[in-house]
């Protein structure tokens, strides 16, 4: 994975592809935020997780307004 930045302190990380081999079903586990108990992909290699919109929004009502989100100079793209 590679890091880019650039004049606006914004980073790109580019993820690639490493084996074309037949697609296996993800490793999912069972998780809990604020409690809302939901399933995600369990992946050793990231250093961030991602949540849904709609996981959010439950989230949100849970937590109250004091969970909010915030501008990020942060883009993740993939390349297969």
């Amino acid at each position: 994975m590679e890091c880019e930045e650039d004049d606006s302190d914004q980073e790109i990380y580019t993820m690639f592809l490493v084996n074309h081999g037949p697609r296996k079903s993800p490793y999912m586990v069972d998780v809990e935020l604020n409690g809302l108990k939901i399933q995600m992909e369990l992946d050793t290699g990231t250093s961030l997780s991602i949540v849904g919109q709609d996981i959010f929004n439950q989230l949100k009502s849970i937590g109250g307004p004091s969970l909010n989100l915030h501008d990020s100079k942060l883009t993740l793209k993939t390349y297969i």
